[in-house]
């Protein structure tokens, strides 16, 4: 049984349409504004694009707009267990998805930014993107953990699909582990210097 985090509405949930490709029975439990960007190569040149979309966390997956490489924008529902958390060790990073698609050949990624109408300090928005990182990037390794475990024996998924999920799963999990402990490290240092500040 998975505990889902308590919900968190950073942006009201009508701010898009994304509402309307959510499956009935998810519920959501995040709504925030992000910073989307991808790179593709045409013709021997490198492009970039990015744009800023609404993105909802249901129970199920996430939705997200997508800009396609004409401008025209989509508006997409990926399910949790075809997700990634990437982590850089920068906090505005924390809150970063990798969204692969089979109908793309470039990597979209999602960088939870402040509100403008509800405007946040460098240090509420940090405190905010590292409650992110604390909370959904281990909530997603169970949920990944509970898909591998419930489709074991599902004929009706590939095997390469349920390899890939394994994959991420154990980068995800030594990555955690890796970032958990230089959090730790970085307030033992901070307790150090408070202390040697007071003498």
């Amino acid at each position: 049984m998975i505990d889902y985090p308590k919900p968190e509405i950073y942006i009201p949930i009508d701010s898009s349409n994304l509402k309307s490709i959510i499956p009935t029975d998810d519920e959501i439990i995040y709504s925030a504004l992000c910073r989307a960007d991808y790179r593709y190569v045409k013709g021997g040149t490198e492009f970039s694009v990015s744009w800023q979309t609404h993105i909802l966390l249901t129970t199920g997956g996430l939705a997200y707009t997508e800009m396609n490489y004409d401008k025209s924008k989509e508006d997409r529902y990926i399910p949790w267990h075809k997700l990634y958390v990437n982590n850089t060790g920068l906090n505005v990073n924390r809150a970063s998805w990798m969204i692969r698609n089979s109908r793309d050949d470039h990597t979209t990624m999602l960088m939870i930014t402040a509100n403008p109408d509800n405007p946040e300090t460098i240090e509420e928005l940090a405190t905010r993107l590292n409650k992110f990182h604390t909370t959904y990037r281990p909530f997603l390794i169970e949920l990944k953990k509970e898909w591998i475990k419930v489709n074991k024996d599902n004929p009706d998924i590939k095997k390469k699909e349920k390899k890939r999920v394994e994959k991420t799963l154990e980068l995800m999990e030594k990555e955690l582990k890796k970032d958990l402990h230089k959090d730790q490290k970085r307030k033992e240092n901070q307790q150090k210097k408070a202390q040697k500040s007071k003498k």
